[in-house]
Order: C-alpha cells, then sequence, then structure tokens
C-alpha cells in the first residue's frame, strides 16, 4: 500500500511538472540565445550589436538591449515574439546583470558659445551674452563642465533663450515693414554736410537743434525706440 501511494505521489509530482508553463522553467540565457542571438552574435552583428558577452557573462551595457526588449521595438515583428512571462525574465536578467554605463566627460558651453548657437539656429543676429553674468572666480576657463551655475545666471539664461525666440517667433506676428524714400546725400546742398559725419563703415545723420536763434547740428547718440524690442534696418 505504501509502495502504490508513493508510486502515485511520484506520477502527480511529474504530472504537475509537465504541465507547468514551458516559458517558465526557461533560464535567461536560453531566451536570449532564442530570440537574439540570430542576429546579434559576434559573427553577425547586426545593427553593431554582440550580445554574446552578456552569455559569457562578461560586463555588459545591456542599456540599449533593455530599452528595445521594454518598447517592444526587438524582436522585430515578423520574427518570433518572446512570451510575457519570458520578457519579464529577460528584463529582470539584464537590469540585474548590466553594468553601470560610464557617463563620458562633456564640456560646459559658455555664455557666448550659448548666444552664437542660438543666433544660427533661429537666424537671429543679436548678441545677449552681456546680459548673462559672467563665469568667473572658479576655473580657468568658462567651458570648464565643473563650473555650477548660480540661481542668477539660470534665470539670465532662461530670459535670453525667450528673448531670442519672441525675436525669431514674435508671439503677436511680425510688424508692419516700413519703407522711406529720401534724397541721396550728394544731392544736398554742401552746408548741409555738417549734419553728417563718418562712422564706422557708413554715415550718420545728424538733428537740428537752436541755442538763442542759432541752428546747429546735434548727433543723438542715445537714441531710445519707442517700444523695447529688436528692430532690424535694412538700407
Amino acid at each position: 500500500m505504501q509502495i502504490l501511494k508513493s508510486l502515485f505521489t511520484c506520477i502527480a509530482l511529474c504530472a504537475t511538472i509537465l504541465t507547468y508553463p514551458q516559458d517558465v522553467l526557461a533560464q535567461p540565457e536560453t531566451i536570449l540565445q532564442k530570440y537574439c542571438l540570430d542576429c546579434h552574435s559576434s559573427s553577425s552583428k547586426e545593427g553593431g550589436m554582440d550580445l554574446e558577452p552578456a552569455l559569457s557573462h562578461k560586463p555588459f551595457d545591456a542599456t540599449i538591449v533593455f530599452e528595445n526588449i521594454i518598447n517592444h521595438r526587438m524582436p522585430p515583428a515578423q520574427a518570433d515574439q518572446p512570451t510575457l512571462s519570458e520578457q519579464t525574465m529577460l528584463l529582470d536578467w539584464l537590469a540585474a546583470n548590466s553594468v553601470s554605463p560610464k557617463i563620458n566627460s562633456y564640456r560646459r558651453v559658455s555664455r557666448h558659445e550659448f548666444v552664437h548657437s542660438l543666433s544660427d539656429l533661429l537666424g537671429v543676429p543679436v548678441d545677449l551674452a552681456n546680459e548673462i553674468p559672467e563665469d568667473r572666480g572658479t576655473y580657468s576657463f568658462d567651458s570648464d563642465r565643473r563650473i555650477m551655475l548660480s540661481g542668477e545666471q539660470l534665470r539670465a539664461y532662461f530670459r535670453g533663450a525667450d528673448e531670442m525666440l519672441e525675436a525669431a517667433l514674435p508671439k503677436n506676428g511680425f510688424p508692419q515693414q516700413f519703407r522711406w524714400t529720401t534724397r541721396s546725400i550728394k544731392d544736398s546742398h554742401e552746408t548741409y554736410n555738417i549734419y553728417v559725419r563718418d562712422f564706422e563703415n557708413g554715415i550718420l545723420f545728424s538733428w537740428t537743434r537752436a541755442n538763442n536763434g542759432n541752428s546747429y547740428s546735434y548727433f543723438y547718440d542715445h537714441f531710445e525706440p519707442p517700444s523695447r524690442g529688436l528692430y532690424q534696418l535694412s538700407f
């Protein structure tokens, strides 16, 4: 009787094992080999990806593999797909055995590089570098990645970016363009030459002011526009 009882117990255990989901019994290495190694072995390396180091338990950064599997980009749609339990087991195994990715050192963008990059990107020839506080008193170069941003600097960077974005893509649309046609200097009487002076690659026109009935030329060096903003003048 005892022999029959033991026999029935053995049969029951075998039946339990045989009816247990086959994918749960698989090992992560087996799952990886089944669904991935055809395309990503040392000999094939599709997409430059070799997964054999993972099977040999060598140090391996599995970040890209993990992201492709969890986002269902791999295996490809036309290939055999792992079951949910197989996918979960493989992801857990990759996460547990993957080495932490090494973050390469980087350089910090200086305030001038920041403004010039935005200017090139947006096509806005505006230099706002002087509105951003200068990096001083920490390291020899303002592009040293160890330099920390202060709250004032961070706010200045955001203000500068907002101002350049507004110049390139005005919130209320681009203003109306105006055109004036004036007589050229050569057609003016020589007595008006006192109202003009050379400046860099061009000339400056002056205002006329009077003092005790005598008019004189006045060059307005500190012009204030009627409203704050960026003006583009073409001649």
